[in-house]
C-alpha cells in the first residue's frame, strides 16, 4: 500500500487474470428460485470473426453450391416450360454477383483475412455443383449441363482441382482468388451456351 493507504495497481498472476474467463463456464449453485429473470451472460463472437468479409463472401458461394445439389438431386422441382428457372435460380444469381464483385473488392482494397482462402474452395464446389443442375434450355426434358455440353469435365475439374491451389496461394496473394472466381463465373456461363 502506498503511504496515503490507497493500494498500488497491480497486474494479477495468470490464474487471477483469467477469471473472466472462468466466470463463463463456472456453474453457479443457488438455494433460491430457478425462476430469475436475469439472463445468464452469454460469450460474444470475437469481433474480428465478425468483422471478416471472407466468411460471408465464402457463405454464398457455399449456399449457391448447396442450391445447384438440391435440384441436381432432384429436390428443387424444375419447371416444365424450356429456358424458365426453377425456383430461387434469381436470388441465386445475384448473390453469386454480389460475391463474385465483393471478392475482386476484397482482394485489390482491405488487407487478406485468415479466412479469404475459404473462398476459392467455396466458388468451387458450386462450379461443380452447378455442373450436375439441370439445363432449363432442355425442358421439360431433364438434361444436366454435363450431358453432352460445351463446358468439358476435365476443365471442371480442372478447375475445381485449380481452387485448391489458389487457397493456398492466397495466403500469400489476394489477386489469385479475384482471378480464380472470374473463371469460375466465366466457366459456369459457358455451360449454358452452344446448345
Amino acid at each position: 500500500m502506498e503511504d496515503g493507504g490507497t493500494p498500488r495497481l497491480t497486474v494479477p498472476a495468470p490464474p487471477d487474470s483469467f477469471l473472466q474467463l472462468v466466470q463463463w463456464q463456472k456453474l453457479r449453485v443457488s438455494d433460491g428460485s430457478s425462476t430469475s429473470k436475469a439472463t445468464a451472460p452469454q460469450r460474444q463472437l470475437p469481433r474480428r470473426a465478425v468483422t471478416q468479409p471472407s466468411l460471408y463472401i465464402a457463405a454464398i458461394f457455399a449456399i449457391a453450391a448447396v442450391y445447384e445439389l438440391a435440384v441436381a438431386a432432384g429436390w428443387i422441382a424444375m419447371p416444365r416450360e424450356p429456358g424458365a428457372s426453377p425456383t430461387g435460380q434469381g436470388v441465386v444469381l445475384v448473390s453469386v454477383l454480389v460475391a463474385l464483385a465483393a471478392t475482386v473488392a476484397v482482394a485489390c482494397l482491405r488487407p487478406r483475412d485468415r479466412s479469404f482462402s475459404s473462398i476459392p474452395l467455396a466458388a468451387a464446389a458450386w462450379v461443380v455443383a452447378h455442373y450436375y443442375a439441370f439445363d432449363p434450355y432442355y425442358l421439360p426434358t431433364h438434361r444436366r449441363f454435363s450431358d453432352a455440353g460445351s463446358v468439358s469435365p476435365y476443365w471442371v475439374y480442372g478447375v475445381a482441382a485449380a481452387g485448391i491451389a489458389v487457397a493456398a496461394a492466397s495466403r500469400r496473394t489476394s489477386l489469385a482468388a479475384a482471378v480464380y472466381v472470374v473463371v469460375c463465373a466465366l466457366t459456369v456461363i459457358g455451360m449454358g451456351i452452344g446448345h
